[in-house]
C-alpha cells in the first residue's frame, strides 16, 4: 500500500473548510528542519502507524485557536510560554483528526488518528526516525488573522 501526500492547494482547502477562513499553504523543501511541538499518527485499521502529521508550536497554537475563534493574542501567549494549554491541545487534536483526510491511500482505505503527542520530546518519540523510508512533505501554512508556521506530513512509500 502506498500513501499520497497532499498538495499545497489540498492543505489550503481542507484547513480552510475546517477553520472557515482563508488559509495559504506553500510547499517547502522536504529537508526543511523544524522543531515540531504537536503531532499525530494515523493507522489503517491494524493500529500500525502508516502516516504522521506534525506542526511547530506557532502553527499548532494558531490552528487550534482559529478552530474555536480564540483570539490570536491568546495563541501568541501560549507560543511565548512554550506550551499549549488544555483547550488548545483539545482543539489541535481535532485538527489532527481532520488531518487524516489529507493523506490518501492508494487502496481507497481510510486512515484514522491513532495517537497524539504534545511537546518536543513526546513528538520526537512519536514521529518516525529520519532514516525511515517514507514520503515527506513540509508546508508553510498561514491562517487569515493568525500566525504562520510549519506543517509536516509523512506517509508510507
Amino acid at each position: 500500500m502506498m500513501l499520497s501526500l497532499p498538495t499545497a492547494a489540498q492543505v489550503e482547502r481542507s484547513l480552510g473548510l475546517l477553520l472557515r477562513r482563508a488559509v495559504e499553504a506553500s510547499m517547502q523543501p522536504a529537508a526543511t528542519r523544524c522543531r515540531f511541538a504537536a503531532a499525530g499518527s494515523y493507522h489503517g485499521g491494524d493500529r500500525a502507524p502508516l502516516a504522521w502529521l506534525a506542526a511547530d508550536l506557532p502553527l499548532a497554537a494558531h490552528l487550534a485557536a482559529a478552530l474555536s475563534l480564540v483570539p490570536a493574542d491568546a495563541a501568541d501567549d501560549r507560543v511565548r510560554a512554550g506550551v499549549l494549554d488544555d483547550t488548545l491541545r483539545e482543539n489541535f487534536a481535532e485538527v489532527l483528526n481532520v488531518g487524516a483526510r489529507l493523506i490518501v491511500r492508494d487502496d481507497a482505505g481510510r486512515l484514522t488518528l491513532l495517537q497524539t503527542a504534545f511537546g518536543e520530546p513526546a513528538v520526537a518519540a512519536l514521529l518516525p526516525p529520519a532514516t525511515a523510508r517514507l514520503r515527506r512533505a513540509v508546508f508553510k501554512v498561514e491562517v487569515d488573522g493568525y500566525a504562520e508556521g510549519l506543517l509536516g506530513l509523512w506517509g508510507a512509500a
